[in-house]
C-alpha cells in the first residue's frame, strides 16, 4: 500500500520519487494486487478527488500500478478527459474520465469490474454506470430523441458530469447540448408530476400494469408542454386509459 501512497503524496505535493524507489515500485507493482481492495479504493478516492489527479494517474501508470488498481492495461494515450474536468468534482467523475482516457471504459461492465476492484458502494457503482451510460446516450441519440426523453435524461443527477466527459470527443455536440441544458434548467429540471396514481383511481380507472404507461406518457406530455395543469393532465391520462 505504501507504493500507492507514494503516488498520492508525490502528486499532491509536487514531489519527485527517488529513482531507486521508483525502480523498486515497478519491480514489485504486481504485489499491490494482494492488498485489501478496500484500502486500494480508499487511496484512489483521495487521489482522484484531489486537483492533482492527472499527475497521480500518470505516475500510477508510469510505475505500472494501474493494472493492479483498475484491473485493466492501458489501451489509449493521454489524459485529455481527466485533465479537462473542473477542479472540484466527485472522485467518481475522475474515475470515469480516467477509464475513458485509458480506452477501457465500457458502460456494460465497467461499473461491475471497478466495483469489485475498488469495493465501490452501491451509490458509487450506480453513479459510475450512469455517467458512462448517459455520455453514450448524449453522443449517440441526443439530437434524434424526443423532447421529453431529452428532458428526462437532463434531469438525472449525473447528467452534468456525463456532459463534461464528452466535451473532448465532440465539442460541437457538447456546446449544443449544454445550451439546451441551460434552457431546461431555467424552465425547471424534473418538475413534479401534475398527477399520480391516486388521481387515476379517483377518476375511475382500474389499477393495473397500464398505470405506469399512462403516468409516464402523461409526464412526457407535461415535459413537452402539451399539458400545463392538473385538469389537462388528468384529461390526457383518461383519454389514454380509454384507448388501452
Amino acid at each position: 500500500l505504501r507504493m500507492l501512497r507514494a503516488v498520492r503524496f508525490a502528486s499532491r505535493f509536487a514531489l519527485e520519487i527517488d529513482p531507486a524507489t521508483q525502480a523498486a515500485i515497478i519491480d514489485r507493482a504486481d504485489r499491490l494486487g494482494g492488498v485489501s481492495r478496500e484500502r486500494v479504493g480508499q487511496e484512489l478516492r483521495r487521489m482522484l478527488g484531489d486537483r492533482s489527479r492527472v499527475a497521480a494517474a500518470e505516475l500510477a501508470e508510469t510505475l505500472r500500478l494501474d493494472l493492479s488498481i483498475l484491473g485493466t492495461s492501458r489501451l489509449d494515450e493521454g489524459f485529455a478527459r481527466l485533465g479537462s474536468l473542473p477542479t472540484e468534482i466527485s472522485w467518481v467523475d475522475g474515475l470515469a474520465a480516467w477509464e475513458l482516457d485509458r480506452g477501457t471504459a465500457d458502460p456494460a461492465d465497467g461499473a461491475s469490474r471497478l466495483g469489485k476492484a475498488l469495493v465501490l458502494s452501491n451509490r458509487e457503482r450506480e453513479d459510475l454506470a450512469a455517467l458512462l451510460e448517459i455520455r453514450e446516450q448524449i453522443l449517440g441519440r441526443w439530437s434524434q430523441g424526443p423532447l421529453a426523453s431529452r428532458k428526462r435524461l437532463a434531469g438525472r443527477s449525473q447528467f452534468r458530469g456525463a456532459l463534461g466527459l464528452m466535451a473532448i470527443d465532440a465539442p460541437e455536440v457538447h456546446e449544443a447540448v449544454e445550451a439546451e441544458f441551460k434552457v431546461f434548467e431555467r424552465e425547471g429540471l424534473s418538475p413534479k408530476p401534475l398527477i399520480g396514481g391516486d388521481d387515476l383511481l379517483e377518476a375511475g380507472l382500474v389499477a393495473g400494469p397500464g398505470f405506469r404507461r399512462i403516468l409516464d406518457a402523461t409526464y412526457d406530455a407535461q415535459l413537452e408542454g402539451r399539458v400545463i395543469d392538473r385538469p389537462s393532465a388528468l384529461e390526457y391520462a383518461l383519454e389514454l386509459g380509454r384507448e388501452s
